[in-house]
């Protein structure tokens, strides 16, 4: 983090010129180094010249920045700029604390890739442009994939206990009917097709339950 005296977008300067030849260092050091901004907050402009009128020009040109590695290790860390005051330059204030009212931390549950339009939902976002540096956009389209597999867990998987109960007894029920009419050819396709899709949903429970509970030996 610090005073990189660079721009990375044209948007990162009012008041004074900002060309193409200006931005391309900050973007390409970013890019080879595969760094990414954090969290940022308050101040979009980081520095102005203290001019008056429209000689005042102002820049973003104090950067925090990351890896993937410091992600993982601090996911809230976030970075406050603050009113300048007197000085052109304004403070920083950098934060890793823990916030009990985040929401919580989003977990791939493995019973999704059993859905008939997982790979799909996974194909069109990893296909979608992102224009930016490489962890920029690996970033981005992982924040898109996260959004759609929520969508895909509330709809399909929120209920696995329930669902699984469901077909369980479903199926009991299907195979009392043919205890008592064993001959009945529209029970017994029945039969099997309770038994598949009981089958699928109790195999996602067990998913779900071993995943929660990290318990190793549940098969």
């Amino acid at each position: 983090m610090g005073d990189f005296n660079a721009l990375r977008e044209i948007e990162d300067r009012i008041g004074g010129p900002a060309r193409l030849g200006d931005i391309q260092a900050m973007r390409n050091c970013m890019f080879y180094c595969d760094f990414t901004t954090i969290k940022t907050v308050g101040r979009q402009y980081t520095w102005n010249n203290k001019q008056e009128g429209k000689a005042r020009v102002f820049s973003r040109i104090y950067r925090v920045m990351s890896n993937a590695s410091l992600i993982d290790l601090f996911p809230t860390a976030e970075a406050n700029f603050l009113p300048e005051g007197e000085f052109d330059h304004s403070p920083m204030l950098l934060s890793f604390y823990k916030n009990d009212k985040l929401k919580r931390p989003f977990r791939f549950f493995n019973m999704w890739a059993h859905a008939d339009n997982f790979l799909d939902i996974v194909q069109t976002n990893w296909e979608k442009p992102v224009y930016g540096y490489t962890m920029y956009k690996i970033l981005q389209k992982l924040k898109w994939l996260k959004t759609d597999l929520k969508q895909l867990n509330k709809y399909g998987f929120s209920n696995v206990e329930e669902e699984n109960t469901r077909l369980y007894s479903n199926l009991l029920q299907i195979q009392t009917n043919l205890y008592t009419c064993p001959n009945n050819e529209s029970l017994a396709s029945a039969e099997k097709i309770d038994a598949a899709e009981y089958k699928l949903a109790h195999n996602a429970y067990i998913s779900y339950l071993h995943q929660t509970s990290k318990i190793n030996w549940l098969i």
